[in-house]
């Protein structure tokens, strides 16, 4: 894992600092905004591949998953300011899934079906979330008939979503007290 202690005032501090990192990148310029989402996509990518190698015994490549990640990330980027460099990191994408699939065959993993799957299924659980946030950001300007940054969309996600959460976590403790049942503990205590 990414070592986090369980301390709720260490846990505190970090989600603090990753919301005004969040926020600030967000706000700043899409440069900051891509470069911040694809950190928190390789961060991601490894911490996955390290609790399904852990506790689901798989044997995934954990460098090159990310590394297609990322470039995926930067790939629909690219992609929203019609980049001549999108269609090369798309190829470059397909070539690191290829690969994924490839060294399956020659590492002789016990499953390499498994390793694959898993391989996948975080690319689309997790990466393709994080590198779509730019069709939300990207938007037409009538007036001048440009496409231009607009931070607020995604911020306004993140935000829903954070307030989501909260709400969903005190309804939960207001609760309790009328409801002791724990619906899925093993989940959420």
């Amino acid at each position: 894992g990414l070592g986090i202690p369980a301390d709720p005032l260490f846990r505190s501090s970090y989600g603090a600092i990753y919301v005004a990192l969040l926020v600030g990148c967000t706000i700043y310029s899409p440069v900051s905004a891509f470069f911040f989402f694809a950190v928190i996509t390789a961060a991601t990518l490894w911490e996955f591949g390290s609790l399904m190698n852990a506790h689901v015994h798989t044997g995934m490549v954990r460098p090159v998953n990310v590394m297609a990640g990322v470039v995926l990330v930067a790939a629909v980027w690219l992609s929203t300011i019609a980049s001549p460099q999108t269609a090369q990191m798309f190829a470059l994408y397909g070539l690191l899934l290829i690969y994924i699939i490839v060294s399956e065959l020659y590492r002789h993993a016990k499953t390499p079906l498994r390793n694959w799957a898993f391989c996948f299924a975080s690319q689309v659980y997790v990466a393709l979330p994080f590198a779509l946030l730019p069709l939300l950001s990207i938007v037409y300007n009538q007036e001048t008939g440009e496409l231009v940054y607009s931070w607020i969309y995604p911020l306004a996600l993140f935000i829903f979503l954070w307030v989501n959460d909260t709400f969903a976590f005190l309804c939960g403790c207001s609760l309790q007290r009328f409801i002791p049942y724990k619906l899925f503990p093993r989940i959420s205590p």
